[in-house]
């Protein structure tokens, strides 16, 4: 912190709060009393713009790398491969997409999306959201509601 009349950081000010309640409750328990309660928490406020992860949110107009940051928060490594294929196909289950596309794309986003494992097709065609044939990859009935 510098010195002067500046306002305390918040989060340091948060996290001096949350280790003093910590040290009552241990002395507490030290001392053989009872635990004081806990300070309620605050509340974080919530990003605006709803829920970009819903089904009826996919807008395949938007670039690739814009898509893929939008919905890939939470996903797992079936979901964003699924999410990449949904992309390419514009979100039609009847467009196959060659795999060797889908890790074309995914490397040139490794930032965004991780490193490229072979078990993400895998575990996308387990998951029953993804279909292949030959190296080519399509979008099974009900992948939305899946994502």
């Amino acid at each position: 912190m510098s010195k002067g009349n500046s306002e305390p950081d918040p989060e340091l000010v948060r996290q001096i709060e949350e280790a003093q309640a910590t040290l009552n409750k241990i002395l507490s328990l030290v001392k053989g009393g009872v635990a004081p309660a806990k300070p309620p928490k605050r509340a974080r406020a919530k990003k605006s713009g709803g829920d970009s992860s819903s089904s009826a949110a996919l807008d395949f107009s938007m670039g690739l790398r814009a898509f893929v940051k939008k919905h890939k928060s939470g996903k797992s490594g079936a979901q964003k491969f699924t999410l990449l294929l949904a992309y390419l196909a514009k979100g039609d289950g009847k467009k196959a997409v060659a795999l060797d596309e889908i890790v074309r794309e995914w490397k040139t986003m490794t930032a965004l999306l991780g490193s490229y494992n072979n078990v993400h097709a895998l575990r996308a065609r387990e998951a029953d959201l993804v279909d292949s044939k030959e190296g080519l990859y399509l979008l099974r009935p009900g992948w939305k509601d899946r994502l």
